[in-house]
């Protein structure tokens, strides 16, 4: 089996630690050969030493937890004779997730400016760390800077597929270039503690896995007051009994250990414990019933002066739900107070929309005459044409006037078609 030098990779037993993607990049580089070719490498090897075939890869997947990243694991680590490996990815968080990383990685790249910076002042080359593959991160907990989402000269977004040392493919600018500013961001993220704790905890036990109903139990030893719907509807499907349970999301974790205010590793590891030791940060609010708030006798005045005054104009009438929402007041209350006025509003709407599809009629009528003439005699130059000048003149749809049209060129043609 072919042997591959044994990089030690960055940050191991911090929150800091290296992503595997970047350990592979800095692995490859070291051998003088792309990612690419490293790969190919180790999967000829681990075919030859195992006789079995080597899982699909996708960049995005190897630092998460999952199928492709427990392979990914397992043969570097044995090309590489080491056993940390586990320690640059969520590998620890297997069967206790949803395994499609949903909400745990980005699919695009994003950085620190004054990590990168740091890394070059100390001698070594820039590493990707695992913190920055994550979905909830937004920020550098370190330098409290903000993280670069895209090339400050171009704008554009940078690949996964290439290394964090490289310039912007598009322009060729240096991500850790001097004139780069750094954009402070005070606030942290949504559950930064508990991340970097999580981190912490997963690169210093490489190989180490929570149990699968951890959250499970956490949940049933809540208690009640967890059944509160603004709860429930705030965390998700993790208290709902299901015949197959459902696998939350890392972002859900994060808010249930921010919830509760509860260490996360703690949460993993001590269910009972740490559900026993929560500090509930909310209580249960009592419903007060809610009265019906009465109209004013200004409001209601002006509402029957409104009726009257659209019954009497001699113009278009509206519909009730109309003039309800123009008149900031609802239907039912207007039903309520005003019966007699909302019938006859009501019977004059019916008797207006009755007389305009009788004229509609008449109109489709004369046009139907007006198209079938124009065709016989020859006088028109396109059918497209006709149904237009058709549609403007009788004023009536345009889809109407091109069936009329069709229909009457169909019947000089001596193919009587008519279409519904």
């Amino acid at each position: 089996m072919i042997r591959y030098l044994p990089l030690v990779p960055e940050g191991i037993g911090l929150y800091e630690v290296e992503s595997l993607t970047s350990y592979l990049f800095r692995l490859a580089d070291l051998h003088c050969m792309t990612r690419h070719q490293l790969q190919r490498h180790m999967w000829g090897s681990w075919f030859e030493r195992t006789g079995s075939a080597r899982r699909r890869w996708e960049v995005m997947r190897l630092n998460g937890y999952g199928g492709q990243a427990e392979s990914a694991v397992t043969i570097v680590n044995a090309c590489t004779r080491r056993g940390d490996l586990a320690g640059c990815t969520l590998d620890a968080l297997t069967g206790v997730c949803a395994a499609n990383v949903v909400g745990a990685l980005l699919a695009s790249r994003q950085w620190c400016v004054a990590c990168l910076r740091e890394d070059i002042a100390r001698g070594r080359a820039p590493y990707d760390r695992l913190l920055w593959h994550l979905e909830v991160a937004d920020r550098c907990p370190s330098h409290q800077a903000k993280l670069s989402k895209a090339c400050h000269k171009c704008g554009s977004r940078q690949s996964i597929h290439d290394p964090i040392g490289q310039c912007c493919r598009r322009c060729g600018a240096i991500k850790w270039a001097c004139d780069v500013g750094v954009e402070p961001s005070l606030r942290p993220f949504l559950g930064e503690r508990q991340v970097c704790r999580l981190l912490e905890f997963t690169s210093g036990h490489p190989g180490f896995r929570f149990e699968e109903s951890a959250v499970r139990r956490f949940a049933s030893a809540i208690g009640p007051p967890v059944h509160d719907r603004s709860v429930a509807e705030s965390i998700g499907d993790v208290f709902h009994a299901r015949a197959h349970a459902t696998r939350p999301r890392l972002t859900t974790l994060v808010v249930l250990a921010e919830f509760f205010e509860c260490d996360l590793v703690e949460l993993m590891l001590y269910p009972e414990r740490a559900a026993s030791q929560a500090r509930l940060g909310f209580a249960v609010p009592t419903r007060s019933r809610r009265f019906p708030t009465r109209a004013s006798k200004e409001a209601l005045e002006r509402c029957r002066m409104a009726l009257d005054s659209a019954l009497s104009s001699e113009g278009h009438t509206p519909s009730i739900k109309a003039f309800a929402k123009e008149h900031a007041v609802s239907v039912p209350r207007l039903k309520r107070y005003f019966p007699e006025q909302v019938a006859a509003l009501q019977e004059r709407r019916g008797h207006e929309i009755e007389d305009r599809r009788m004229r509609l009629g008449f109109r489709l009528a004369d046009a139907s005459v007006y198209a079938n003439a124009y065709v016989r005699l020859g006088c028109f130059r396109s059918a497209k044409r006709t149904a237009s000048d058709c549609a403007k003149l009788f004023d009536i749809p345009l889809h109407a006037a091109r069936r009329m049209v069709a229909e009457a060129i169909a019947r000089k043609r001596g193919c009587a078609t008519t279409r519904g």
